[in-house]
């Protein structure tokens, strides 16, 4: 699992797995659009998710002690 930020471009648009295991702390889903992070998801509840991710590079910060790990 990962506990820093980490910016992921896929190579294709299926849905992906985020795991979540918060710790107290969140994960920020990013895109970047243009030159802009705008943030696409908050997670604050261990679990995991199905997130579209596109093909544009999405960024992942976790907060807190928050660990995470994104289906490749």
């Amino acid at each position: 699992m990962y506990t820093a930020r980490q910016e992921l471009t896929f190579s294709d648009s299926r849905p992906r797995v985020i795991a979540v295991k918060t710790n107290g702390g969140t994960l920020v889903v990013k895109k970047l659009v243009g030159a802009d992070e705008v943030v696409a998801d908050t997670i604050s509840t261990d679990g995991a998710k199905v997130m579209q991710l596109g093909t544009t590079k999405t960024i992942f910060v976790p907060t807190g002690g928050c660990a995470y790990e994104v289906e490749q």
